[in-house]
């Protein structure tokens, strides 16, 4: 399996890919519990960002995709 960013690829196995889904998943279940439902979605966005970074999980936070 490859996974790629704006400047990079790495290869990585399927047991790296599936721990690091249920890293994101976690931060993003922390972020929800601690703000609740309701608000917009920039707030959210903000705070997983920050949760993310914490665990040093770099990425994207906006990417547009072409047709």
């Amino acid at each position: 399996m490859v996974l790629w960013g704006v400047n990079k690829t790495i290869a990585v196995t399927k047991k790296q890919v599936t721990q690091l889904s249920y890293e994101i998943a976690g931060c993003a279940i922390t972020v929800h519990r601690a703000l609740g439902p309701g608000l917009l979605e920039s707030v959210y966005q903000k705070c997983l960002t920050h949760e993310l970074t914490k665990k040093r999980i770099r990425g994207c936070t906006a990417v547009s995709c072409s047709r």
